[in-house]
């Protein structure tokens, strides 16, 4: 049987591989939160696994440049620019 929660752990790691590098675009970063929103428990809670991710994903939204198309990044001002 699929497990899509383990799916959706999955690339929730990747995308935030990705934004490690600078190179999670905003569609990507929406799918990343809309990945997260899917394992919601019934009560609007987040598992532990999740939260975690959630966490260390908005970190590096925060401390890496991103691209933005295909030549602009932006990100924090602090930050390396990574990609492009």
């Amino acid at each position: 049987m699929i497990d899509y929660n383990e799916i959706s752990y999955t690339e929730i790691e990747d995308c935030i591989e990705d934004a490690k590098k600078g190179l999670l675009s905003p569609y990507w970063q929406g799918y990343a939160e809309r990945e997260v929103d899917s394992l919601r428990l019934t009560d609007g809670s987040l598992p532990e696994r999740a939260e975690q991710l959630y966490k260390e994903l908005k970190t590096i939204l925060l401390e890496v440049h991103h691209i933005v198309g295909n030549l602009q990044l932006h990100g924090h001002p602090a930050g390396v620019v990574h990609g492009a």
